[in-house]
């Protein structure tokens, strides 16, 4: 995950960068940033876009919801990030058996995936997750896949799904969500393979 900022003028404080990788599958989340003053601004940017970041890989959401969403919970309530980031997510995209997929849908034409929709809904409607809005980008089976979560107040510019931001389509395998703001770019990636030129799809794993 990177964060750009707008260049900071020299005043004689030390610079610190403020920059949010994702962890290791089954590592703990981490965060970035902090909160701005009433009414002020920090660094040039406006106090009405996001400026507090959570990033977790998950591996697995749902399995997570079922076991540790307690623990999470306080964890968001107690941080009150603006941006959460899920890395695998691991829960496939809507759409039945050989027909076209939805990426930004989680899947529910079968019994067992009804259950699991049902899950994660009620795990999200609760505090402090409400206060949310979910962009998801999800592979065909449950494999990879990430999602955001903006707070509501927060309206991104644009939202999209591949480094070719000027494609409509989702990456293959959902590991690409760029939210635009007003004053910075803010993008989630999940890198496990190479990729092809032009940055379309993951074609190999790293040796």
């Amino acid at each position: 995950m990177k964060r750009f900022f707008q260049p900071v003028p020299k005043d004689g404080s030390p610079s610190k960068k403020r920059l949010a990788g994702a962890a290791e599958p089954g590592d703990g989340p981490t965060s970035a940033g902090a909160a701005t003053g009433a009414g002020g601004d920090v660094e040039g940017r406006p106090t009405e876009e996001p400026f507090k970041f959570l990033t977790w890989n998950a591996n697995s959401l749902l399995l997570r919801m079922k076991s540790d969403w307690p623990a999470f919970s306080q964890l968001v309530a107690r941080l009150d990030p603006d941006v959460i980031c899920v890395q695998e997510v691991r829960m496939p995209a809507a759409g039945s058996k050989g027909a076209p997929k939805n990426p930004s849908e989680l899947k529910d034409d079968t019994s067992l995936s009804r259950d699991e929709k049902q899950v994660v809904l009620r795990a999200l409607s609760a505090s402090p997750f409400k206060d949310y809005r979910v962009w998801w980008s999800l592979s065909d089976s449950k494999y990879a896949g990430t999602a955001m979560f903006i707070k509501k107040k927060f309206e991104p510019k644009k939202v999209s799904f591949n480094l070719d931001r000027t494609s409509s389509k989702h990456e293959a395998d959902g590991r690409v969500i760029i939210a635009e703001f007003e004053s910075f770019l803010f993008t989630e990636h999940l890198f496990s393979k190479q990729w092809m030129e032009g940055g379309g799809k993951c074609i190999s794993k790293k040796t």
